[in-house]
């Protein structure tokens, strides 16, 4: 019983070090999206592009 509780913890705590490691790369990505569409001006381009990363690291 007691293996099982520390395996469900150390499971849940994997799981939530990958959700902050998803959560700072997505504002990673931001940033160097909002950082070329500022230096070149090609917002609908961009766009596309920063969405589908986003969409690329949502479903993996």
């Amino acid at each position: 019983m007691l293996a099982d509780v520390a395996g469900v913890s150390d499971r849940l705590s994997q799981a939530t070090g990958l959700v902050k490691l998803a959560i700072s790369g997505g504002d990673l990505l931001m940033a160097m999206a909002t950082r070329i569409i500022t230096k070149h001006g090609n917002l609908k381009s961009m766009s596309h592009l920063s969405c589908g990363l986003m969409c690329l690291l949502r479903d993996g």
